[in-house]
């Protein structure tokens, strides 16, 4: 974090270098600094896709902020509708707000577009709770093999012990 904070005071303004510390910011659970960051850089530039997207994932899962957490991702979708990051956000923020058949079309899109292990572990969820245990299961093995070290894919794994 002290590279980029030195590389900001000689670019305050350098919205990569601000968005990077962000990222850094939310890893290390800072998230009050990460969403300034990711705010400053939208008074800025408003049509930022990629912060619209981190400033709406980071309420996500870190808050209950869902209904304004789906306003800047959705922002960040009719900016770049065919970004696989953006869709399982949107798929995500669709979940978290009660809607499991809309947050299911994002995911399989998402997924279709990107293997990742983070989308895997969205849809799995999404189609356990459309009822989908079978789909889910067999998935959940494949990220599983493909990904043995993803975080999110472990956790769920107690969903489908006998």
């Amino acid at each position: 974090r002290n590279i980029l904070d030195a590389a900001l005071a000689k670019s305050p303004n350098d919205h990569d270098l601000l968005y990077e510390r962000a990222l850094l910011e939310e890893g290390v659970g800072e998230v009050t600094a990460a969403e300034q960051d990711l705010r400053r850089i939208l008074k800025e530039a408003p049509a930022n896709a990629d912060a619209l997207n981190a400033l709406g994932y980071m309420m996500l899962i870190h808050s209950s902020r869902y209904q304004e957490a789906f306003g800047y991702i959705q922002q960040a979708l009719a900016l770049r509708p065919g970004d696989p990051a953006i869709m399982d956000s949107m798929g995500w923020v669709q979940y978290r707000l009660g809607h499991a058949k809309a947050a299911l079309k994002y995911l399989r899109e998402a997924y279709q577009l990107q293997n990742d292990p983070q989308i895997a572990a969205h849809l799995v969820e999404v189609l356990l709770a459309n009822g989908k245990r079978s789909e889910a299961h067999t998935l959940w093995l494949a990220a599983s093999r493909q990904y043995p070290d993803s975080e999110d894919l472990k956790k769920l794994g107690p969903r489908f012990a006998p």
